[in-house]
């Protein structure tokens, strides 16, 4: 996803997961919430962007934690925070 306020100089923000291996079609906002659908050829993903679900779903992918150097690879602009304090 790209911030666009200055068209001159667009600011990718977040890329976009595939969910098949084959070009995104659509990229839309569902009107009902925070929900992104990604339509490519094949398939239709519905992706939850709301940040209250994200730090939960990242502790339970991470098994209760990320590390520092976890942190730095995913989100390096972004400082350190332990997402799951109470695991």
């Amino acid at each position: 996803m790209w911030d666009v306020c200055n068209p001159d100089s667009p600011v990718l923000v977040a890329p976009i997961a595939n969910p098949s291996s084959t070009s995104i079609r659509a990229v839309a906002f569902v009107a009902t919430g925070p929900t992104l659908l990604v339509a490519s050829n094949r398939t239709v993903a519905l992706l939850d962007t709301d940040q209250a679900h994200l730090a939960p779903r990242l502790c339970s992918y991470s098994m209760g934690s990320l590390t520092p150097s976890q942190w730095q690879r995913y989100a390096p602009e972004v400082t350190y925070r332990d997402p799951c304090p109470s695991r």
